[in-house]
């Protein structure tokens, strides 16, 4: 949901009020003490759901951050706590999300521009890669406290270079009540003139430290979550295939694929587990590479599985795997699955995707 400047203002309030909170608080006590809000801001029915309710607070990554201390204990961090900088008298920005200035100033000429001075790859000529790969930076330079801040202003490395050497940096935020967001070189006069703001210091690179990749770990998938949450990101020539088949025995054409999902889910959850246990075989016979990626959720290195779950012998879904311990045991769990162009986006925030499976998926 989009909030309004009142909304997110009674937000960063409940916040600040809950006892001892030094700027942050369990998501759970925040969304207990909103529901009481009523007509004061807030309802249960503005984000039905746990879910919901991270999510509505992630689409402000510049006013909030996330610590996940588990699966359904997470952490609420005013980010504007930290900056020691804030003054009460300065112009607040809590009606500008980094997603919404994205939207705002770079437009698809924009974005051209940009490719051609900074010298980006082809695959950044998909709007929806290029601005996925400055959020999900944005968001690890937030997660591992990569972001300089000073006052209403925000700056990132992002991870590119001009012409190999000097590095891209985006400033945002609200400069003089006027909202800004720019991507600029260390070296231009842009840079130098925003370096001031920071006490002439620069924001550094983030990183992401790969793990090595066992094949031979177990790997549970969340049938839940893959069959009833996201049913839709499985093959449509599976569903097709199963439909026809289904014919004769009654009136399938009609039915929904969500409803071909749960009548063959059995059959579908061995498919699933037969595709996994393939992979990681072609894995350890080095025939195929599971790609790394980051997992934003939880700040952790995981992996994309290819998948063959079809007719033809071609990858047409992905599987995440988020390396845990179940029973004391190194485990591979796969939350959920994803189309090519999805895990593509996500691969792409570490660099270039290089494995020949996932590396023109951008073109899809």
């Amino acid at each position: 949901m989009s909030l309004s400047d009142r909304q997110l203002n009674i937000l960063e309030q409940t916040i600040r009020s809950v006892k001892a909170s030094k700027g942050r608080a369990m998501c759970e006590v925040i969304a207990k003490a909103l529901k009481q809000c009523g007509e004061s801001g807030f309802t249960p029915n503005d984000w039905c759901g746990y879910g919901k309710f991270i999510k509505m607070i992630e689409a402000y990554p510049n006013n909030f951050s996330i610590i996940e201390h588990s699966h359904l204990r997470k952490e609420i961090i005013l980010l504007e706590h930290n900056d020691s900088n804030q003054s009460a008298e300065q112009p607040q920005t809590t009606n500008m999300s980094f997603d919404n200035l994205m939207a705002t100033h770079f437009p698809e000429n924009r974005q051209s521009e940009c490719i051609e001075q900074y010298g980006l790859g082809d695959e950044m000529r998909d709007f929806c890669i290029f601005s996925n790969y400055l959020r999900y930076t944005y968001h690890k330079a937030i997660a591992d406290g990569k972001v300089l801040m000073h006052e209403n202003v925000r700056m990132f490395h992002t991870g590119w270079f001009h012409n190999d050497t000097d590095p891209v940096y985006m400033i945002w935020g609200c400069v003089s009540n006027s909202p800004v967001c720019n991507l600029l070189r260390r070296s231009s006069s842009a840079g130098r003139e925003y370096r001031l703001l920071f006490d002439n210091r620069v924001p550094e690179i983030v990183t992401f430290q790969t793990p090595e990749f066992h094949a031979d770990w177990d790997v549970e998938p969340e049938f839940g979550h893959i069959f009833d949450d996201r049913s839709e990101r499985l093959p449509g020539e599976i569903i097709e295939m199963l439909r026809s088949f289904s014919l004769p025995d009654g009136d399938f054409a009609g039915r929904s694929n969500e409803g071909i999902v749960i009548i063959y889910r059995n059959f579908l959850r061995r498919l699933l587990m037969g595709c996994i246990d393939d992979t990681r075989r072609r894995i350890q016979n080095r025939l195929e590479e599971a790609v790394p990626f980051w997992f934003k959720r939880n700040n952790k290195m995981c992996w994309l599985l290819p998948l063959r779950m079809g007719i033809a012998e071609d990858v047409n879904l992905v599987a995440v795997l988020e390396p845990t311990t179940l029973n004391g045991k190194d485990t591979y769990i796969a939350p959920t699955v994803l189309g090519l162009k999805e895990a593509y986006k996500c691969a792409r925030v570490l660099g270039p995707v290089r494995a020949g499976w996932l590396s023109e998926a951008w073109r899809l």
